[in-house]
């Protein structure tokens, strides 16, 4: 995905605003809304501003594929060049549908909601299509499922997971005393936000500490 979110930033940022690039990406299968904000925080995009381009963009072709996704691919099977093509779509979606089968409007929200290769909303709403869900709630399930990736892939994107946690500390013991913080706790709040706001494998180190933490507050406990 990474290396289609930079083929599509640096090609179409040369033709159209930096906003407008997201918000195609968006609207793209397999990059979605997860590939948006992707190259969102490649263009330096603020969050606030590239979040909600992100959602319209990946929602916009949802009530479509609910809608008319059945027929379009009834019509193209009927044709020797995507007979074929249209047959492996739709075995390979129907291969991804048991967890949605069983749980519905659950299964189809988690299945959109986490970012794992091979889900997200075009392959939810396509799988939801074939199954003939009830188009409310299809839609719901994908809308709540969008939400949810939203806030992963913000996490993911733009490292706000050291802003979540260190919100009430920012002002008074990070922002004004940064670098002469006498205390190891407002040196480590301080590093926690530094690795947050520059995301990627630097999120992932705070992660590994809260897993680490966790493991050894288990152990000490007994």
């Amino acid at each position: 995905m990474e290396v289609l979110v930079q083929w599509f930033t640096d090609n179409l940022s040369q033709f159209i605003s930096s906003e407008m690039v997201i918000f195609i990406i968006s609207m793209v299968p397999i990059l979605e809304l997860r590939g948006g904000l992707l190259a969102a925080s490649l263009l330096k995009i603020p969050a606030a501003t590239a979040i909600p381009i992100c959602i319209i963009g990946n929602i916009i072709p949802i009530p479509f594929i609910l809608l008319f996704i059945r027929q379009i691919f009834k019509l193209m099977k009927k044709t020797k060049i995507f007979h074929g093509l249209i047959e492996k779509l739709e075995n390979r979606a129907m291969g991804k549908s048991d967890q949605i089968k069983k749980y519905e409007f659950w299964g189809l929200m988690l299945f959109v909601g986490i970012p794992l290769p091979g889900t997200g909303a075009w392959t939810g709403a396509l799988v939801a299509s074939l199954l003939h869900m009830k188009f409310g709630k299809a839609f719901g399930a994908i809308l709540v499922g969008i939400a949810l990736a939203t806030v992963i892939m913000s996490i993911l994107s733009y490292g706000v997971l050291g802003v979540l946690f260190m919100i009430p500390l920012r002002q008074a013991l990070i922002v004004k005393e940064h670098g002469v913080l006498p205390y190891p706790e407002g040196q480590a709040c301080a590093e926690v936000l530094i690795a947050g706001e520059q995301g990627g494998s630097k999120a992932g180190v705070v992660f590994a500490g809260m897993g680490i933490a966790a493991l050894y507050k288990f152990v000490a406990d007994g």
